[in-house]
């Protein structure tokens, strides 16, 4: 039998140290647009019809806080969230610490590492 991930929804608090750690994180449209594979055209969709979280600045351009897109992935509201998805987005965050980054990483992938399940004698 393969080894199977835990399922993330089942266990929410462990997002919590990288969800801080996000919480000065800016996205762009296009960015999170290919965070999702989705369309311009959907993300604005979803955007005014209030399914995802955004901030407006004074210039007009639109920003996604990446500690609530990852929240609300992790509630099961919007997009997928895969645990190597994760770590990719905390290696290309410029304004962590490499330390930092290598904690952060090290934590998601210990809170859903991947678990072998154990045979029984029958299932011999």
């Amino acid at each position: 039998m393969l080894p199977t991930v835990k399922r993330v929804r089942r266990m929410p608090t462990a997002y919590r140290p990288l969800i801080d750690l996000l919480s000065d994180v800016l996205m762009t449209s296009d960015e999170l647009c290919s965070h999702w594979r989705y369309t311009p055209t959907h993300v604005c969709n979803l955007r005014k019809r209030g399914k995802v979280p955004f901030i407006k600045l004074y210039s007009g351009a639109i920003r996604y806080r990446m500690s609530e897109i990852i929240e609300a992935e992790v509630a099961g509201t919007l997009g997928t969230i895969t645990v190597e998805q994760i770590c990719l987005v905390l290696a290309a965050c410029e304004k962590l610490s490499p330390k930092d980054r290598e904690i952060a990483q090290a934590h998601i992938r210990s809170a859903f590492a991947v678990e072998v399940p154990r045979r029984q004698k029958g299932d011999w």
